[in-house]
């Protein structure tokens, strides 16, 4: 897979194309891990990154989860990842 540099255009891309499966195969919830920040203007490009793949994933018509998780990771998964269930 290629890379076209910017990473912010990547990650909505991929959700995008995330929810338009989810939906297609009839998922009943898609249970999202973002970023920890809360709100506010001053957000790094990561997490400025999360929080517009999370508004892709919540206007895609399946319900979204939000889980900002624990800050502690339990297996070698990405904890940034949409999961559906």
């Amino acid at each position: 897979m290629g890379s076209t540099g910017d990473f912010e255009a990547e990650e909505r891309t991929g959700a995008r194309n995330f929810a338009d499966a989810a939906r297609a195969a009839g998922v009943g919830r898609i249970i999202y891990l973002g970023g920890l920040a809360s709100g506010g203007a001053d957000l790094s490009a990561h997490l400025r990154s999360r929080r517009q793949v999370g508004d892709v994933l919540r206007g895609a018509g399946v319900p979204v989860v939000p889980s900002k998780g624990t800050g502690r990771s339990r297996s070698a998964a990405p904890t940034s990842s949409p999961t559906a269930a």
